[in-house]
């Protein structure tokens, strides 16, 4: 269960829908060491962001490209989001990481003034 701190600082509603992401790293400078490309399952989702478990890990700071299909959340067809990583967690316990990701505001905000 969340603080009340933290649902208080979220500016959407998180959802607990889950759906296949593919992820890529779109940051040059340490690509050989950090996997271009990854596929997770996003969980804990918003139109701000997502949680998405995946089997490597990720640094905090990362810029990825993210696609999915989610029409619960009216993303009906393959969609594209940029997002940084602003938190990694190790689950130790089933050898899986936890990464929050924001999406890229000035991004989303011209896909709507093109539609």
């Amino acid at each position: 269960m969340e603080s009340s701190y933290v649902a208080e600082r979220r500016r959407h509603p998180r959802f607990g829908l889950e759906f296949d992401v593919q992820m890529q790293n779109l940051d040059l400078e340490g690509a050989a060491e950090q996997p271009l490309n990854l596929k997770g399952v996003a969980r804990d989702v918003s139109e701000s962001g997502m949680c998405v478990w995946v089997s490597r890990a990720c640094p905090v700071n990362a810029n990825l490209l993210l696609t999915f299909e989610c029409p619960q959340m009216g993303w009906n067809k393959i969609t594209s989001r940029v997002g940084l990583v602003v938190w990694a967690e190790n689950l130790k316990t089933e050898g899986q990481y936890l990464l929050g990701i924001h999406f890229d505001h000035d991004e989303q905000e011209e896909a709507a003034r093109a539609a």
